[in-house]
């Protein structure tokens, strides 16, 4: 038995289910692709604030001193301005000189260390810890409450 031209294709029921099928892989396909997006984000701006706070120490270590510091040069410190902005300064006797300000990607937040600033003192002679503490800063991503740990030591460690 042969069918006619108009019976060949599929049916409306058909194509509504194979449409269904395709919205629910895609949901779950962005919804996986936006969760590891934020988590890339966190840990991109994790390892950027290590990358930032070893440079304050080797500039400091180095006796690195910035144009704009006048007088001798006490080291370099990380300063957590707000919960969305830290920057680094050269700490100088005749005032502090902004190296690098940043403002944190929204949906992050940044908590202050204590003591906050921590200085990380010229020609390595460690930092304003206390001798045995760390100071600890954490990166919160508000949307997912994942969060990064990083912690310094009083001889200018960073974990």
């Amino acid at each position: 038995m042969m069918k006619s031209p108009a019976q060949t294709g599929y049916t409306l029921i058909e194509i509504l289910v194979v449409m269904v099928i395709m919205g629910i892989l895609f949901t779950a396909g962005y919804v996986n692709l936006r969760d590891y997006a934020r988590a890339q984000t966190l840990t991109a701006v994790a390892r950027s604030l290590v990358t930032d706070l070893h440079s304050a120490e080797e500039n400091a270590n180095a006796g690195d001193k910035p144009s704009g510091c006048n007088g001798v040069l006490n080291g370099y410190q990380f300063n957590v301005i707000s919960s969305t902005t830290y920057e680094l300064d050269a700490f100088c006797t005749g005032g502090n000189v902004q190296v690098k300000p940043v403002i944190l990607p929204a949906d992050l937040t940044i908590s202050a260390p204590v003591p906050n600033p921590v200085v990380f003192k010229s020609i390595a002679e460690g930092t304003n810890i206390a001798s045995g503490a760390t100071a600890t800063i954490i990166i919160t991503q508000t949307s997912t409450k994942n969060t990064r740990t990083i912690t310094i030591g009083a001889n200018g460690s960073i974990q």
